[in-house]
């Protein structure tokens, strides 16, 4: 069984966790994914010990310049988040 990394393991800068996918995903599964990711924060966090910290205010943090598929723009365009 594998062990938790201990707390100040590694110093410097720290990232937020991507969802990479294709560009020639269709936008509707990017989009239903993408809401999922976002509403069922809850769920995400009983099997993950950082599903709680998935937040639609930090879904634009740090990852320039990588855009952002079809469908995460419309997720994010419907809660008023804007990804420019």
């Amino acid at each position: 069984m594998g062990s938790a990394i201990k707390p100040a393991t590694y110093s410097g800068p720290t990232f937020w966790m991507v969802l990479y996918v294709l560009n020639d995903i269709d936008e509707d599964v990017v989009y239903n994914i993408t809401k999922i990711m976002y509403e069922k924060t809850d769920e995400i966090a009983k099997s993950h010990a950082r599903g709680d910290q998935i937040k639609l205010e930090n879904a634009a943090k740090d990852i320039a310049p990588i855009p952002f598929h079809p469908g995460a723009v419309r997720y994010h365009k419907e809660k008023g988040i804007p990804l420019d």
